[in-house]
């Protein structure tokens, strides 16, 4: 296990987008690498965790109050924001989103004058048509440049995280445009590597792992559905007042069909889907919680059978 270490106090962060942030995928990933290294983070937004919302575009958003109104509501520290792909697509151009970007800061800031901002040199573009959408992003990624530069202050100050580069749609999509697993992993690591910088955090000496159990996993669900199929983030808490050393949580066939995880290992029998932790969420906390994920097809029983152990 990593050292851990503790912040003072919870940092509240919003990612904020479209369908790329509300598919999930990334955003298990990195809350779980932030917690298991020690940082005291919560995830905001009226979506549960989030502000991701499929099919927006960051214009349209620009041109209403919700963001004010999702800001109000949960008064995050942080705003990572990832925006602007389906803008591409509808070729909105540059100027246009870049222009609502500044709206959208002013928004944030009017909310909290310290608030740090982290937007995303987003990710390639490339669905199955003859649009140059690569040229767009392009453009807007190489744009946010200056734009964040001229806008940038040391109260409030914006940072970028380039997702493009070293991302590719072949490999790190399903679809051209939304991050499969390897892409997700990507996307993680990068936010991660921004985010711890602008945490402040102090060490702690990491505590030893109990040999007693006395309490339970308790396992809580949170799922986004759609015609087709789902996504269910899974919250694994350890009750107990002792460190937990492995877990697996067995899922009945009948119930669910799992297409996709994150976080961590599938195996399938039969009848029943066994998932078991990675390296870096196998040990769980006194009174801690890990958080992992699964992607279904076809809509799952709302209260599916399992076992947790």
């Amino acid at each position: 296990m990593p050292v851990v270490y503790a912040a003072t106090t919870t940092t509240k962060i919003m990612p904020l987008g479209d369908s790329i942030t509300d598919c999930d995928f990334w955003r298990t990933l990195l809350f779980n690498k932030l917690t298991v290294n020690g940082y005291d983070v919560k995830f905001v937004g009226s979506q549960g965790t989030h502000e991701g919302h499929s099919g927006m575009l960051v214009t349209d958003l620009a041109a209403t109050t919700n963001l004010t109104d999702w800001l109000s509501a949960s008064n995050p520290d942080i705003v990572m924001m990832h925006f602007g792909t389906n803008d591409c697509w509808s070729n909105k151009g540059t100027e246009a989103i870049l222009d609502a970007y500044t709206v959208l800061v002013a928004q944030m800031r009017a909310n909290n004058p310290n608030m740090k901002i982290v937007v995303a040199q987003i990710i390639p573009l490339h669905p199955n048509d003859d649009a140059d959408y690569i040229a767009r992003v392009k453009d807007l990624n190489s744009s946010m440049l200056s734009w964040s530069r001229d806008l940038s202050t040391s109260e409030s100050p914006i940072t970028l995280v380039n997702q493009y580069s070293g991302f590719d749609t072949s490999t790190d999509t399903y679809d051209g445009v939304h991050p499969n697993n390897s892409g997700s992993q990507k996307m993680c690591d990068k936010w991660y590597e921004t985010l711890a910088a602008l945490l402040a955090i102090s060490p702690t000496t990491p505590s030893s792992t109990a040999s007693d159990l006395d309490g339970t996993l308790q396992l809580t669900t949170e799922t986004n559905a759609w015609s087709t199929g789902s996504t269910i983030n899974l919250y694994i808490k350890n009750t107990s007042n002792a460190k937990v050393s492995g877990w697996k949580l067995i899922i009945n066939k009948s119930d669910i069909t799992i297409s996709n995880i994150w976080g961590g290992v599938l195996t399938e029998s039969d009848d029943t889907y066994m998932i078991t932790p990675l390296s870096w969420n196998q040990v769980i906390d006194a009174g801690g919680t890990i958080n992992l994920g699964i992607q279904t097809t076809g809509i799952p029983e709302a209260n599916f059978s399992y076992t947790l152990e």
